[in-house]
């Protein structure tokens, strides 16, 4: 796992997005390599639903921790997710 994606011992996050950040740290060792991008669309939709907002540091170590555990390909529309997220925070 992610050296940079462990946010347990964050104390100024809300307890209920940092419960929903464990849950998913916990499951991502155990996908396949052409399961974590349709997972990580999930996530996003699922935190959308529950009303949970990410930073963009946030999300940076979310799309990080995901893009170690994925394959070559899916690395790259992790990368291309990045960069579009990144622009779109910057046009905000």
């Amino acid at each position: 796992m992610s050296e940079t994606f462990s946010f347990s011992n964050n104390t100024t996050m809300d307890p209920a997005k940092i419960r929903f950040l464990q849950k998913i740290e916990s499951e991502i060792p155990n996908l396949k390599n052409e399961e974590i991008l349709p997972f990580f669309l999930a996530v996003q939709k699922k935190a959308q639903t529950d009303n949970i907002q990410f930073t963009g540091e946030e999300t940076n170590q979310l799309i990080h921790a995901f893009r170690d555990h994925a394959s070559p390909t899916e690395q790259q529309e992790l990368d291309l997710l990045l960069q579009l997220i990144q622009l779109q925070s910057r046009s905000s």
